[in-house]
């Protein structure tokens, strides 16, 4: 199994994207002690509007100070189809940043024949490895999922990944669906991986599955940190014994990395809708109870799309 580290991506949404550049560069360097950490993300390309952190709107100047003299590591980062910027000379090349290995795009379902036509461009013009994450996937029927891995038939991916992205998902009672999926993604000459939160307390349990069911890739952070209840906790999956210094990482840096965890994101995890949800009830003080009754009743593209109006004190 090799991972990709999203402490500074997914993370981010906890500490509005503004790390400090020094623990940047030392989380990246500690990292660099694990060899079955592929890939460390760094963030959303010059992305804006919900964030001013550096890290959500990264760009050249940033990556030359980061990651230029780094040529042992391997980086990626994620753009929002629905967010990014579509203008392929907005993005940089490998020629310019060979320590940028991947390209990561995640893309509502609405938008998938437009966004995959996108990323091929993307991929001719930067030459960078491309990835699609497909996210909220508690949402979509099986025969959805297929689907779109089919849709990638004529494309020049290298990963597809599944984003269980309200922390829903049980792979022990959804194993033949997965096993299935993976196994589609492999004929299609591609790399199967997922995105796993833990909103529900099923990451690690799922992650166990993981290789069973054919997937080579997932997803991890230091102290589970990421948006909603948080991810699969990086520390929990690594052979700890290359570097054991990364656990006192983790205790110097605890206020950053600090994840809290509230019944609010339990049950937006356990009705598979969006944590802006959870975040609006727990901001009103309105009682987990009274949350539980809302959050039951959100159906349709209300669960991944928020809707202010469906939640009242």
């Amino acid at each position: 199994m090799e991972y990709i580290d999203v402490t500074l991506r997914d993370g981010g949404h906890q500490v509005g994207f503004n790390w400090p550049h020094e623990f940047v560069n030392d989380h990246i360097n500690i990292l660099s002690s694990f060899p079955e950490i592929k890939y460390i993300e760094l963030g959303y390309w010059k992305q804006s509007g919900k964030y001013k952190g550096d890290f959500y709107s990264l760009n050249e100047k940033l990556l030359e100070k980061i990651c230029l003299d780094k040529l042992d590591n391997q980086f990626t980062f994620m753009i929002d189809y629905h967010y990014c910027s579509h203008n392929l000379i907005d993005y940089p090349k490998k020629e310019s940043f060979p320590q940028i290995d991947m390209i990561r795009m995640t893309s509502r379902s609405s938008d998938l024949k437009e966004s995959l036509s996108f990323l091929n461009r993307l991929k001719q013009y930067t030459n960078f490895k491309v990835s699609l994450n497909i996210f909220n996937v508690t949402n979509y029927k099986f025969h959805e999922l297929l689907e779109a891995c089919r849709l990638c038939k004529s494309t020049q991916l290298d990963y597809i990944y599944f984003a269980d992205t309200h922390g829903n998902l049980d792979l022990g009672k959804t194993k033949n669906d997965f096993k299935k999926l993976s196994d589609e993604i492999k004929q299609l000459g591609m790399r199967a991986g997922f995105h796993l939160h833990d909103h529900t307390g099923k990451a690690y349990y799922n992650f166990r599955l993981l290789k069973e069911l054919g997937y080579s890739h997932t997803d991890v952070s230091l102290n589970g940190l990421g948006k909603g209840m948080g991810n699969l906790k990086l520390e929990n999956c690594i052979d700890i014994s290359s570097n054991p210094k990364i656990l006192d990482f983790i205790t110097q840096n605890y206020q950053l990395l600090k994840m809290v965890n509230t019944p609010y994101g339990l049950i937006s995890g356990l009705f598979s809708i969006t944590d802006h949800y959870a975040i609006q009830a727990h901001k009103n003080n309105i009682s987990p109870s009274k949350f539980y009754i809302y959050a039951k009743n959100v159906l349709g593209d209300d669960k991944d799309v928020f809707n202010s109006n469906l939640i009242k004190n």
